[in-house]
């Protein structure tokens, strides 16, 4: 119930600030986290991962890290207030610098609340941390809203990250209950270094490629049309992320608690995925049917040539999902380093590819992304296996399963509404088109692999449910 607040409210707050911010006021911003965000993941160095998945982690440790994420965090503040007329320079955008200096205390607040969280998960309180997310969310958007109906424009939104950054760090910390104390040189961090900076420089990878093409975007194309990719994207990825987010926790948690027997590993790992594949396939295949009546309700008439953002987009998020066990799995295994080097690979050719593609229009540049992950998502199986041995037939087969299982249901939703015509009222449209891909993706439990997926999901919620409650 509080994942599915927590999803409302970032919901909420794309439709609203769609109404009292422009285009570019978005744009700017986007800009700007595109090109500093990074920063967010210097900050962390990979040791809340490397805390959530070690076996023993002791209370010096854990301060020890606390110690190093706040370093970390004050480092990287101070180097992108320096740093701020140059990269506004590179953005050729004014307004950049004052965002950039605006937004640099987030990194030290999200450097001191980084062990805090990872401490949530790795504890298994997924409760807590919704807790501590929903209210920051919540307080976040109304200190945009009533920002930006005071004409603060682009600051709306650096406040939004402020306050989302402090609230998050004082409620983590109270739910913790602990204080980290004075360096304790007894109690070595020089394993948990190693992890993480095998996740961080991954983390990097990851980042770098996915972001190039938004400042390489606003650089050519200006902070408007920036701003209408940047909505799209929102849209789609704040539904999609946040229910996502928790399976990637929970699988990190999980699996590193039985990486040692392979049967249960590959078990585990495939109901996990399975899992998260068919709630992002549904929940991206809505977004690629009803694109346009969904633009239009959410954004307003102002946003609607975002609509072919948003499709492409969701097709590019729908296939990055499909294998995500593979990154649960080297995870679980001790190997960043690993999957660090197939990212690095994959992460060279999507920038090249960008590169071209956005010498050419946005369009081009969402294709071209789309279309590199679908041909890495059996690539990353391969390497999986290479890698570490672990048997990745069931795990290939069943994320094709899932991806198929949704190109049948999106493509006969587009047939039948060609056939039978569509509303011309957006809200009976979209109505219309979730319905009729809902009741086709619903048909798909007669097929006795995918019902079986759908029941081993099940007995996995009623599991830790009760679990919890025990």
């Amino acid at each position: 119930m509080a994942q599915a607040v927590k999803a409302l409210i970032q919901i909420a707050s794309v439709v609203i600030l769609a109404r009292v911010l422009s285009p570019e006021d978005f744009g700017v911003y986007g800009m700007v986290i595109a090109t500093i965000g990074v920063g967010f993941i210097i900050k962390d160095v990979g040791l809340g991962s490397a805390a959530i998945q070690a076996t023993e982690l002791s209370a010096g440790a854990r301060s020890n890290l606390w110690w190093i994420n706040t370093g970390l965090g004050a480092v990287v503040m101070a180097v992108v207030l320096a740093a701020a007329p140059l990269l506004a320079g590179f953005l050729n955008e004014p307004q950049a610098a004052g965002i950039i200096m605006g937004l640099a205390p987030t990194f030290l607040l999200n450097g001191m609340t980084a062990q805090y969280s990872a401490s949530l998960v790795r504890d298994l309180r997924y409760g807590a941390q919704l807790a501590v997310d929903v209210p920051a969310s919540l307080a976040g958007l109304v200190v945009c809203v009533v920002a930006a109906l005071n004409g603060l424009g682009p600051v709306s939104l650096v406040l939004q990250a402020l306050v989302v950054a402090l609230w998050s760090l004082i409620a983590s910390a109270w739910l913790c209950r602990w204080v980290p104390t004075w360096w304790q040189r007894d109690s070595g961090v020089r394993n948990y270094l190693r992890f993480g900076l095998s996740v961080f420089g991954n983390s990097i990878i990851f980042y770098v490629a996915n972001n190039i093409s938004t400042s390489l975007i606003g650089r050519s194309f200006g902070a408007t049309e920036t701003g209408y990719l940047t909505r799209a994207n929102q849209l789609v990825n704040t539904p999609v992320g946040t229910i996502s987010a928790p399976f990637a926790s929970l699988a990190l948690s999980v699996l590193s608690k039985v990486k040692s027997d392979t049967n249960r590993l590959i078990s585990y790992a495939l109901v996990g995925q399975q899992m998260i594949a068919y709630v992002v396939v549904f929940v991206g295949g809505i977004f690629i049917v009803a694109a346009g009546p969904i633009v239009g309700i959410a954004l307003g008439s102002d946003w609607s040539q975002t609509a072919v953002y948003v499709r492409l987009i969701a097709v590019g998020s729908v296939l990055g999902f499909l294998p995500a066990s593979h990154g649960w799995l080297f995870n679980s295994q001790g190997r960043p380093d690993a999957i660090m080097k197939f990212n690095l690979v994959v992460a060279i050719v999507r920038t090249i590819l960008i590169i071209v593609a956005v010498q050419f229009s946005i369009l081009a540049v969402l294709t071209v992304n789309a279309a590199l992950t679908a041909i890495v998502w059996p690539l990353t199986f391969w390497w999986l296996r290479r890698s570490t041995g672990i048997p990745v037939g069931k795990l290939l087969w069943g994320s094709a399963r899932a991806g198929l299982a949704g190109l049948v249901c999106i493509t006969l939703t587009f047939i039948i509404a060609e056939l039978i015509g569509v509303p011309t009222n957006q809200f009976a449209s979209m109505l219309m088109l979730i319905a009729v891909f809902g009741v086709l993706c619903g048909a798909t439990l007669v097929i006795p692999p995918i019902r079986r997926d759908a029941q081993a999901g099940v007995r996995f919620i009623l599991q830790r449910k009760q679990r919890d409650q025990g």
